[in-house]
C-alpha cells in the first residue's frame, strides 16, 4: 500500500479461513484538492496492476480526466450528490477546498461538516475475494468498481481460493495443473490475457475496490446478507463477504449503517 496523504485506511476483517479480506477506506477527503483527487483515482487504479510502482501518477490521472474513466467515480461531492451519476467522472464540480468560505473556526466547521456528510452516506472497500464472488457483487450496478486485470498481472500459486467443501488435495492438484499450463504458455511467449484461459477461474483470487452510497449498500446487503438469514440460499462465500463489509460499516460508520436500516424500502434483521 502506498503512503497516503488524503485517503485513510479505517479497518479490516478476514474471513473464509482468512483466505479473503475486506478493508474499509475513508475517501471523504478525495475531493479536497487536485492532489487528493489524483491520490484517490490512482490508488484504486492500482487494483488493475496490483502495484503502485512504475507509474507516473500525474500523467495517469490526467488521462483519467481527459477520457472520463472509471477511477473518477471514486471522487464524490456531497454538494452535488452521492451516487455514480454525481461523481467527478460525470460532473466536473469544484474541489471543496477551493469552495470553502471563511477562515479559521468557520472554515474548520465547514470542512468537518463536509467530511462527516461523506462518511454518513458513502463507504469504500478494498476486497480480496475469489472471482465467483465478484460475479455476484458486480450485478449491483449502483456501485463503482475497479478490479485486478489479468491482462497486466501474472498469476502466482497463492492467487487461488480453496473451498473448504472441496477435498483439499483434489483442489490443489487441479490448481497446480492449471498454473503449470499457464506458466508454460507464458514461457512460449503467449500473452497473460490469453494464457489465463487455462486457469481454474472460479477459484482465482482478485482485488476489487467497491464504492457505494446508502442506496447501493442497502440493496446489496438486503439481497446478499439479510436474505440469507431468511432463506439460506445466498452462496456462502458471498454471504461471508457481505457480513465482513456490514460489520465494518456498523463499527466505523454507524450513521450510514442506521440509514441503510431505516430507508423506506429498508432492511430488517
Amino acid at each position: 500500500m502506498p503512503e497516503l496523504d488524503y485517503i485513510k485506511y479505517v479497518g479490516s476483517k478476514g474471513f473464509l479461513e482468512d483466505q479473503c479480506s475486506a478493508e474499509l477506506f475513508d475517501f471523504s477527503d478525495a475531493n479536497f484538492n487536485e492532489n487528493s483527487r489524483m491520490e484517490a483515482a490512482t490508488l484504486v487504479s492500482t487494483a488493475c496492476f496490483e502495484t503502485d510502482s512504475g507509474f507516473n501518477k500525474e500523467k495517469l490521472y490526467n488521462t483519467f480526466v481527459k477520457k472520463c474513466e472509471t477511477p473518477l467515480e471514486f471522487i464524490r461531492s456531497n454538494y452535488v450528490g452521492t451516487g455514480i451519476k454525481q461523481s467527478y467522472r460525470n460532473i466536473k464540480f469544484e474541489t471543496f477546498g477551493e469552495g470553502m468560505d471563511g477562515t479559521g473556526k468557520a472554515a474548520v466547521k465547514e470542512y468537518n461538516s463536509i467530511i462527516q456528510a461523506h462518511k454518513d452516506t458513502i463507504a469504500c472497500f478494498k476486497l480480496r475475494i475469489p472471482l465467483k464472488v465478484v460475479g455476484h457483487i458486480v450485478r449491483h450496478r449502483n456501485f463503482s468498481f475497479m478490479q485486478t486485470s489479468r491482462r497486466y498481472t501474472k498469476v502466482e500459486p497463492y492467487d487461488f481460493y480453496i473451498n473448504e467443501k472441496v477435498p483439499r488435495n483434489m483442489a490443489k492438484s487441479q490448481i497446480r495443473s492449471g498454473i503449470e499450463s499457464y506458466q508454460r504458455l507464458l514461457e512460449l511467449g503467449i500473452k497473460p490475457e490469453d494464457a489465463r484461459d487455462v486457469l481454474p477461474s472460479y477459484a482465482l483470487m482478485t482485488t476489487l475496490w467497491v464504492m457505494g452510497d446508502v442506496k447501493a449498500f442497502q440493496n446489496f446487503f438486503r439481497l446478499r446478507y439479510y436474505e440469507n438469514l431468511i432463506s439460506g440460499k445466498v452462496m456462502h462465500e458471498t454471504f461471508d463477504t457481505a457480513k465482513a463489509m456490514i460489520l465494518l460499516i456498523e463499527e466505523h460508520q454507524p450513521t450510514l449503517y442506521n440509514r441503510m436500516k431505516h430507508m423506506k424500502s429498508g432492511i430488517n434483521k
